[in-house]
């Protein structure tokens, strides 16, 4: 099983971000963290986190397997299509789990605090010409902290709101769920930004060019496919064959393509 890593997919130049308004290309970051072995109970025992996390996704799952004009199923394909509008940077960002990163080691008057600093950095996978992915990667987080953050205490506060959606019968409260959903997804985020800041600050992302994602950027220039874009969605799959990225990503990533343009025919900065 890989590590920690980070692969950065650049998915315009800056030219062509910032004749549509943008000040830094766009790029995709696949965010990815593995967590360290467990043994004993510790092993047979899911934390209560993942335990509500999988029931969520179980739940979830089994609503796009309903019948026909079934509510669930209508509920499924349209949290789908919200899905499509929610920025790639944020579901990028809190896919990352800081409890499985590097830990800093924090200096208190002099002396190191009792949380040290592992020894292994994470590792920034790039394409050769994406010249200074460390420096994109600040820039991007430096909007994207305030902005998770807003979000996070934005949809808390909305959330009680919807409590009087709970006299509805049968039907679950959605709009609490969904409010509730959007704040968990805003912290997540925001708190993964965060320790990545702070992983940049004490130096524990390194890169390293691939020339494997070399031969792929150059095939899809050579196709001759979308000009504002560097990486067609044909050659999607070939990058998660590369690095084994999980199902889920080949999604994430071609969603992350179509809102690119989107926002690129539209003109104006997130």
């Amino acid at each position: 099983m890989p590590g920690q890593r980070i692969i950065a997919l650049p998915l315009t130049t800056l030219r062509v971000a910032q004749r549509s308004g943008f000040p830094i290309p766009f790029v995709y970051y696949h965010l990815q963290t593995t967590a360290p072995p467990t043994s004993g109970e510790d092993a047979k025992q899911p934390g209560i986190l993942k335990r509500v996390t999988e029931k969520a996704a179980s739940t979830w799952a089994s609503f796009g397997k309903a019948p026909e004009g079934n509510w669930r199923l209508r509920t499924f394909r349209y949290g789908e299509r919200i899905m499509d509008r929610i920025d790639f940077e944020e579901l990028a960002l809190k896919s990352f789990d800081p409890a499985m990163g590097p830990r800093i080691t924090k200096v208190i008057n002099g002396e190191s605090s009792e949380e040290k600093k592992r020894d292994e950095k994470i590792t920034l996978f790039h394409p050769t010409e994406f010249g200074a992915p460390l420096g994109h990667l600040k820039s991007l987080l430096e909007k994207r902290t305030p902005l998770h953050r807003r979000g996070f205490y934005t949809w808390l506060g909305i959330a009680p709101l919807t409590a009087p959606f709970m006299i509805v019968p049968i039907i679950p409260n959605l709009p609490f769920f969904f409010s509730a959903w959007r704040s968990w997804s805003h912290y997540r985020a925001w708190k993964s930004s965060e320790h990545i800041e702070e992983l940049l600050e004490h130096d524990l992302i390194e890169t390293q060019p691939s020339k494997e994602l070399d031969a792929i950027y150059e095939s899809t220039q050579s196709e001759g496919t979308d000009a504002s874009v560097l990486l067609s969605a044909a050659k999607v799959p070939d990058v998660v064959s590369l690095f084994g990225l999980p199902e889920t990503a080949s999604a994430d990533l071609l969603r992350a393509l179509e809102q690119v343009k989107l926002r690129l025919k539209g003109g104006s900065e997130k």
